[in-house]
């Protein structure tokens, strides 16, 4: 689930991440916990974290053959790997860089934070019958576990000026894992809330590895928390959209959909002037997904904007869309393993170039934009 060393590695992505905020403060949930392995992650980039529709795009080439043989045709039925497998958990890894060495035992304060929920706390590692909802706690120094410098800390839109520059001192941090049971959104606000208070009392800087952020206590607080509708999450305030691109075309790759239980999504071949379209229509598929509580698999799939019931969601992907709008896309979802991680590529059925395609696909979903 990790990716923040390549953010220190590599700069060339560039984020596109669309967020807003509706009201919502819900009750703690209770659980239980497990160590979950920081693995060194794939290189990836310093997310932008402004989203629009209207965002200059970035590119990656269309893939080539280098053989005489004929180029195999696009998806337009059920594909998948045969190694492909759905997330059957929550998972998720949050970090807390500690400005100053916490005053407060860590393990005690985050045992009182879950206090009221269904979390459980662990130290270090879960025993094996351990049952989510539960968390882990490693303290490690930051040689062990680095803070993730560069564009990603210096750029951080939801980090506080004074935090940044205090952060980068930091000798200690706390690294905790949630595992989570799959679709149980109270358990993630629970987990979004406790990380929240543990901040808080141990003063520090708030990570996300998923979704590869920073954030301070108050940004946290709003796009975490208060930016849930009732019981259903802002879900992109969880994940992040990286686009990979260069002059003709761009790769668009979600980073935070485990938090979910789901699979990351893909979408490649975007012609760079649809970049803002393609990345709403990414955004508005893991939402419904999400508030359908339900597991997204390979083969064909229907988007419907009309499905979204997050208010602020719903508005933002209803504005601005043209007369000849059908507010739905059929689309064929390819499953397939990435570094040994669920990923379901998004394709649409039908002949033409694959850029022709996708054209089409927005044109149906949003209509002719001016």
């Amino acid at each position: 689930m990790s990716q923040r060393v390549g953010v220190i590695l590599l700069a060339s992505f560039v984020t596109c991440f669309v967020g807003s905020c509706a009201v919502g403060t819900l009750t703690l949930v209770q659980g239980l916990v497990e160590s979950i392995e920081h693995p060194a992650p794939p290189p990836i980039v310093e997310p932008d974290l402004s989203p629009s529709r209207s965002e200059p795009p970035s590119s990656e080439p269309d893939d080539t053959l280098t053989t005489p043989e004929p180029a195999a045709p696009e998806p337009t039925d059920t594909a998948s790997s045969d190694d492909f497998f759905s997330p059957s958990l929550a998972t998720a890894e949050y970090a807390v860089f500690h400005v100053d060495r916490p005053k407060k035992d860590p393990l005690k304060t985050l045992r009182a934070a879950v206090k009221g929920t269904r979390l459980t706390v662990y130290e270090g590692a879960a025993p094996d019958e351990a049952i989510p909802p539960y968390l882990t706690l490693r303290v490690l120094t930051t040689d062990e576990y680095p803070l993730a410098t560069g564009a990603t800390l210096d750029d951080g839109a939801w980090l506080p000026p004074a935090l940044k520059k205090s952060v980068k001192a930091s000798k200690e941090v706390s690294v905790i894992d949630a595992v989570l049971p799959p679709h149980e959104l109270d358990a993630l606000l629970s987990v979004d809330l406790v990380m929240l208070a543990y901040a808080t009392a141990t003063g520090g800087a708030l990570w996300d590895e998923e979704s590869q952020n920073y954030y301070g206590p108050a940004d946290w607080k709003a796009r975490r928390i208060a930016s849930w509708d009732k019981k259903l999450p802002d879900a992109l305030n969880h994940f992040t959209v990286f686009t990979d691109a260069n002059d003709r075309t761009e790769t668009l790759k979600t980073s935070g959909l485990n938090q979910f239980a789901l699979p990351e999504l893909e979408l490649k071949g975007v012609p760079v002037e649809l970049e803002s379209l393609a990345i709403s229509m990414v955004n508005a598929l893991a939402q419904t997904t999400i508030e359908a509580g339900a597991a997204l698999q390979p083969g064909p799939h229907t988007l419907r904007l009309g499905d979204l019931k997050h208010r602020t969601r719903r508005e933002d992907e209803l504005t601005g869309l043209g007369d000849d709008a059908q507010q739905e896309v059929e689309l064929i979802l390819v499953g397939k393993l990435v570094d040994d991680e669920p990923v379901l590529e998004l394709t649409f059925p039908g002949a033409g170039a694959p850029g022709d395609r996708i054209a089409a696909g927005l044109q149906s979903l949003y209509g002719t934009q001016n």
